[in-house]
């Protein structure tokens, strides 16, 4: 009750006795906080959506390019060698897209499926931005990334070798 007549009387009423010079200044106030409120949520949840939507859309693409070398796989091999799809070994890193364990050896294969123009120097990639070639960073890099898969699934394999009395020997093949 008091609540209530007090919101009455004070809020209410005072906003009721303000001048049109008051109410020009609130609506402008109002209104450049709207667009503010805007612009914050524009900058930060509006791109955090854009993002997710394109991590979804390359997403989809690279599972394309996985789904369509797995079938090449399946169309060329025997039953000697064996196929592993989007292997983890640890929880932290990245997948391994396919393991080919097969009489010729062990392959750790990274699949992209990139548009754009590329190049490729030494172990530096680049993407062509505009008229300017553009170093990729090194989790962007898919050499780097088959090495790096590489090596994690030597790690990975070398008890099993060891007790075998075997070297463990893992080869990165990219397919682009």
């Amino acid at each position: 009750y008091i609540a209530y007549h007090i919101v009455e009387k004070n809020l209410i009423g005072g906003l009721l006795e303000l001048n049109w010079f008051s109410w020009i200044v609130i609506i402008i106030g109002v209104a450049f906080g709207g667009f503010s409120i805007i612009k914050i949520l524009d900058k930060t949840v509006f791109r955090h959506i854009e993002n997710l939507e394109l991590d979804i859309k390359y997403h989809k693409q690279g599972q394309v390019g996985e789904d369509k070398v797995a079938d090449a796989f399946k169309e060329c091999l025997d039953g000697s060698c064996h196929i592993f799809r989007n292997f983890h070994i640890d929880v932290k890193k990245q997948d391994i897209d396919e393991i080919l364990l097969s009489p010729w050896g062990v392959f750790a294969i990274e699949i992209k499926n990139y548009n754009g123009v590329y190049e490729l120097r030494g172990k530096d990639f680049f993407r062509k931005i505009g008229k300017k070639y553009i170093q990729e960073k090194d989790k962007r890099n898919p050499i780097k990334q088959a090495l790096g898969n590489a090596l994690d699934l030597k790690r990975f394999l070398e008890p099993v070798f060891s007790a075998n009395r075997c070297s463990a020997w893992v080869t990165p093949i990219l397919i682009w």
